[in-house]
C-alpha cells in the first residue's frame, strides 16, 4: 500500500469543472445540464450527464449528490493513475489519498483521510472508469455488508457486481432474493438481477419473471 500527496489537477480542464459530493441537486443540474439518463443505485435515485469529455453517474441522497462516477466518452480512453487521483481529489474535495492495487477486477482503490474512497476500474478493453464515494456512502456498503465474511467473499462479490461483472451482479441480486448474508431486500434484488438481465443474464431475467409473476 502505497501513500499519496495530493496533486495537481495536471491542467485537467473537465476536472476543474466537475462537481463535489454534497452538492444539492439543483446545483448538479447546473452544472451539467439536463440529465440524459435515471437509474438508481444502493436504492437511491441516480441521474446521468454527459459532461465535457465524460459520462457522470450522480447519487443522490436527501437531495445531495452522494456517489460520482465519471467514464469517459471516447471507447478507447484509459484513465491514467494520477488523473484518475486528480478527479477524485476533485469530486471528493480530499487533500491526500492512500491507494491498493486491485486484481480482480484490475485497477486501484483509492481511501482519502476525509473518509471519502474511489475506485479506478481498469477493463480488457477501456473505457476505464472511476466510481468516488462520500464518507457516508462507504460507511452504508459497511454496514450493508455481513458481520461474519471471513473469506471476504461478498466483498469481493460486491466490488464486482459495482465494476459491472454481470455474473456478480445476478448472484448478488440472487443473495438479496434470499437474505443470504445480507438483509432480503427485494428492491436491492431488482435493481442488481436487473443490470445482470441488461448485460445478456438468462438467469437473471428468469428470476426477474418469477418476482414479477410471469
Amino acid at each position: 500500500m502505497k501513500a499519496l500527496s495530493a496533486i495537481g489537477l495536471l491542467g485537467l480542464g473537465a476536472a476543474t469543472a466537475l462537481g463535489r459530493i454534497g452538492e444539492a441537486t439543483n446545483e448538479v443540474q447546473a452544472r451539467y445540464g439536463a440529465p440524459v439518463g435515471q437509474d438508481s443505485f444502493l436504492g437511491l435515485p441516480a441521474k446521468s450527464y454527459n459532461f465535457g469529455e465524460f459520462n457522470v453517474l450522480v447519487v443522490f441522497k436527501d437531495n445531495k449528490s452522494f456517489i460520482e462516477a465519471v467514464k469517459p466518452l471516447a471507447s478507447g480512453r484509459r484513465l491514467e493513475t494520477n488523473e484518475a487521483e486528480a478527479l477524485a481529489t476533485r469530486i471528493a474535495g480530499c487533500a491526500a489519498w492512500t491507494r491498493r492495487d486491485l486484481t480482480n477486477p484490475p485497477g486501484l482503490e483509492f481511501k482519502g483521510t476525509n473518509g471519502a474512497s474511489a475506485m479506478l476500474r481498469r477493463g480488457a478493453l477501456p473505457p476505464d472508469s472511476l466510481v468516488v464515494y462520500a464518507a457516508e456512502a462507504v460507511q452504508k456498503m459497511r454496514k450493508s455488508e455481513p458481520a461474519a465474511d471471513p473469506a471476504g467473499e461478498l466483498k469481493l462479490q460486491r466490488q464486482q457486481a459495482i465494476n459491472g461483472v454481470s455474473e456478480a451482479q445476478c448472484a448478488l441480486g440472487k443473495r438479496y432474493l434470499a437474505g443470504d448474508g445480507l438483509a432480503k431486500d427485494d428492491q436491492m434484488a431488482r435493481f442488481w438481477l436487473g443490470k445482470a438481465a441488461a448485460k445478456g443474464s438468462a438467469e437473471a431475467r428468469d428470476m426477474l419473471k418469477k418476482l414479477d409473476g410471469k
